[in-house]
């Protein structure tokens, strides 16, 4: 009897020295356990010291690829402050560095306003094929959903076919800011890299400089002339400089001598013109979307002395249709129009300049 009451009393001991579990489902513990709205760990967990669970945090979102983005930032290596405070204030070419601070943080690209070139071709009409071409280079923001870097363009044409002033024309319209530049008299990079401090007029890049200016990563260059461009042993040649931006990959680390930095100018739209392409390098010319522009015909006369008319009243301060070609003007007109834009100016000017003398002897 009494080893039987011993047993009973080791087996109770026994029990007394576990934790008493609760009889749990499988599937309602699994649920509990894995769900993010479960800010507690069960019991039976809970009784072995685990801590409260928390809240699953949302992922945060993936970080836009370059291609994706909508700002660039030039300098991604910042220009040093104490250059930007040196030069602050300063008279001359150094005046402008105060604005590359601007520079060190992401800038917008800026989107075309219209695609809509029908008042461009009805202005250039002999040039309906290369703003279709142009106008394709810059609508991938509607094409694709997203910005895509341009390929420089070289317009090729004969010398007076009016490649400079469609181009113009073209950002003019479409809203993007731009900078010309005539190539043929400069005989040195300097313009485009910059030049080292050791030069007495030394100072940075004026392309940087232009971008600065305007606060635009993607703003347009017109660079005319660019078969002209002379080669310096001493200070290079301006076409081979000019393969660093043509290149998209190379642009995005462009370096400026004088600031002694990496600068990203991949996002930048270029436009050549040319007259002779075989004076261009074929590394350029490769690199390029080449269109040829042809002089104008003379079915086109007509629309191109009433566009030069408007452009002369511009010039002049005049109200649109200030000036009126009539019937005899434009067949005088037409006698001596030979396809050369800048020529037939000067006669559309002597017909403007005839009008003005009758208004005043009226």
């Amino acid at each position: 009897m009494n080893d039987h009451d011993n047993n009973d009393r080791e087996n109770n001991d026994d029990d007394a020295s576990f934790p008493h579990f609760e009889v749990i489902d499988n599937d309602d513990l699994l649920k509990d356990f894995f769900s993010d709205e479960s800010e507690e760990v069960p019991a039976p967990f809970a009784s072995f010291g685990m801590a409260t669970r928390a809240k699953a945090e949302p992922e945060a979102p993936p970080a836009p690829t370059p291609a994706d983005a909508t700002c660039v930032t030039i300098f991604p290596t910042p220009v040093p402050q104490d250059i930007i405070k040196k030069h602050a204030g300063r008279k001359g070419t150094n005046n402008r560095i105060g604005l590359f601070a601007e520079l060190n943080q992401p800038l917008p690209l800026a989107e075309p306003t219209t695609l809509d070139m029908a008042p461009l071709v009805a202005r250039f009409p002999h040039a309906a094929h290369a703003i279709n071409e142009m106008a394709r280079v810059f609508n991938s923001r509607q094409r694709f959903g997203k910005f895509i870097r341009p390929r420089p363009i070289m317009l090729a044409g004969p010398s007076g076919c009016g490649k400079t002033s469609l181009a113009r024309a073209f950002f003019e319209h479409i809203g993007l800011p731009f900078d010309t530049k005539n190539v043929a008299s400069i005989h040195d990079t300097f313009y485009l890299t910059g030049n080292h401090k050791g030069f007495s007029e030394s100072g940075p890049s004026q392309v940087i400089e232009r971008i600065a200016m305007t606060r635009c990563p993607n703003m347009a260059f017109i660079l005319d002339e660019v078969d002209k461009v002379s080669n310096n042993l001493q200070h290079g040649c301006l076409q081979d400089a000019l393969l660093a931006v043509a290149d998209k990959k190379e642009a995005e680390h462009f370096r400026d001598y004088w600031l002694d930095l990496d600068a990203d100018l991949s996002w930048l739209s270029w436009v050549f013109t040319v007259n002779d392409l075989d004076r261009v390098s074929p590394a350029l010319r490769s690199r390029c979307t080449i269109i040829p522009l042809e002089a104008p015909k003379p079915e086109h006369m007509p629309a191109i002395a009433a566009n030069l008319m408007r452009e002369i009243e511009a010039e002049r301060g005049l109200c649109p249709g200030w000036y009126h070609l009539s019937t005899f003007e434009l067949r005088a007109l037409g006698e001596v129009f030979q396809g050369d834009l800048r020529t037939f100016k000067r006669y559309v000017e002597a017909v403007a300049d005839e009008q003005e003398d009758n208004m005043a002897r009226a």
